[in-house]
């Protein structure tokens, strides 16, 4: 019978971006594939399929067809992370076949890395945090929002802008202001939450420890 599966390489696409996955389908079998359909699919928030099912049609034995699908990788992306595209394919006698979709994504990988500070029960400080960008592309328009803990981590001003953090830079970025409340027990650990927002305006969350 027929027997499909994707004879396509790794696909390259960049963070920010739209593209067009180029994926042909083979049919290695020896009977021709009718109807075929095959829909992209992918668990990450970093990514949008515009049209995630295309119809591929009849792919005779011994021969290939290639269709596009439109993607948009989010800003929000990092560098050479793995966001998971399959390809799960079926025909008209309820044959499934089940590919992963190789995709290289190029672009910045923003790295917490540290902050300064003098963090004292009772007190206001303004913190500074150092972010490295680990990736292979310049981080562009970015900011950064750190967000209030419970009852015992007030933020006064929280929200600050970074742009142009060229791949393998660091940066200090200060304007944080915070005021630790009283009760806090002196040496305590305080996962405190970061959301970093790209210019296309999407998001992603990271924890920075504060003692």
């Amino acid at each position: 019978g027929a027997a499909i599966a994707m004879n396509s390489g790794v696909i390259y696409a960049e963070s920010g971006e739209s593209a067009e996955f180029d994926i042909s389908l083979h049919n290695y079998g020896n009977a021709a594939a009718n109807s075929l359909i095959a829909e992209l699919s992918s668990p990450s928030e970093h990514v949008a399929i515009d049209n995630a099912i295309i119809f591929y049609g009849t792919i005779m034995a011994g021969t290939a067809v290639v269709e596009s699908f439109p993607v948009t990788i989010h800003g929000t992306a990092f560098d050479m992370e793995d966001l998971e595209f399959k390809l799960t394919i079926t025909d008209d006698h309820d044959n499934i076949w089940i590919n992963y979709v190789p995709v290289n994504i190029s672009g910045p990988h923003l790295i917490i890395s540290d902050y300064s500070s003098e963090t004292l029960p009772g007190t206001t400080t303004d913190l500074a945090i150092s972010v490295v960008n680990g990736g292979s592309k310049t981080a562009s328009n970015f900011t950064l929002e750190i967000l209030s803990y419970e009852n015992l981590v007030n933020v006064n001003a929280g929200l600050v802008a970074m742009d142009n953090l060229s791949a393998g830079s660091n940066i200090l970025l200060d304007g944080f202001d915070l005021s630790f409340n009283s009760t806090i027990i002196n040496g305590s650990v305080i996962p405190m939450e970061l959301i970093l927002t790209s210019s296309d305006g999407f998001t992603r969350n990271q924890i920075i420890n504060v003692t």
